[in-house]
């Protein structure tokens, strides 16, 4: 007498199977991987909550900007020109500067 085998399935086996026919191979393992990236990142988080919970210094930065901080941009921030031409200008007007502080020393 030759003994039958009849495997039984389990509710784990049936899960599998119906996972494996909802979507092909390739997009399981990007959903996959997907879930565990967001998994990862959730564990980063509540790890950096733990590190910061024995965190007792809290600073308050000012939100506004101090009286002494300029409101606008420097004049030379907005020229176009290229950065050898606005050293060439600035060159030229500090050696006419220094010419002219020489000549007022000479006077003197």
């Amino acid at each position: 007498v030759i003994p039958k085998f009849s495997p039984q399935i389990t509710r784990k086996a049936k899960k599998v199977r119906e996972y494996s026919k909802a979507a092909p191979y390739s997009e399981r393992l990007y959903r996959d991987e997907r879930h565990t990236e967001t998994k990862y990142k959730q564990l980063e988080k509540k790890q950096k909550q733990i590190e910061m919970s024995g965190c007792t210094f809290k600073p308050s930065l000012p939100t506004k900007r101090s009286s002494s901080a300029p409101k606008s941009r420097p004049s030379w921030a907005n020229d176009t020109a290229n950065v050898t031409d606005r050293l060439y200008k600035y060159n030229s007007r500090m050696t006419a500067k220094k010419a002219m502080l020489f000549e007022k020393q000479e006077e003197q």
